[in-house]
């Protein structure tokens, strides 16, 4: 089990085959220098219907990623996303947010506020989760990272 590869958000189409029917987790950020940095990270129990909203700014949750679709500045609506398919995906999550932070300051600056879901059974739950070794590595890019040398 692993992180995939970089998509390119608003490509989310070309990628169906690895989103319908599948649960998980999945960041959504930049490429630079082909290392992906995560802005964002959240679950789906449908990984096709979550990605798909972030591309349309009316049904987008997230402030921050709806802005970016309006943009007429290309490099701010140049997002990417990578997903972990598992069926864990609300202690991952959980886990995934506790470890690295949200808001401004924090490696998640586009997520706002923990879920509800965080508060409860899922957060202590997600407390014991061992994450698998490649996120341990680093949770910065989805190859070798220059900042774990």
């Amino acid at each position: 089990m692993a992180w995939s590869d970089a998509m390119k958000l608003e490509d989310f189409r070309d990628f169906r085959a690895d989103l319908q029917g599948q649960s998980g987790c999945y960041e959504i950020g930049h490429v630079r220098a082909g290392y992906f940095y995560a802005k964002y990270a959240g679950k789906a129990s449908c990984l096709w219907d979550r990605i798909s909203t972030y591309n349309s700014p009316s049904k987008c949750h997230n402030i921050h990623i709806a802005e970016r679709h309006l943009a007429s500045d290309i490099k701010r609506r140049n997002l990417y996303f990578h997903i972990f398919r598992t069926r864990d995906f609300a202690a991952m999550e959980s886990r995934l947010l506790s470890r690295e932070g949200i808001g401004l300051g924090n490696m998640y600056r586009f997520n706002q506020k923990y879920e509800a879901a965080h508060e409860h059974e899922d957060y202590s739950r997600a407390a014991t989760l061992k994450l698998p070794d490649i996120m341990n590595k680093c949770s910065h890019c989805t190859r070798a990272c220059p900042r774990q040398a």
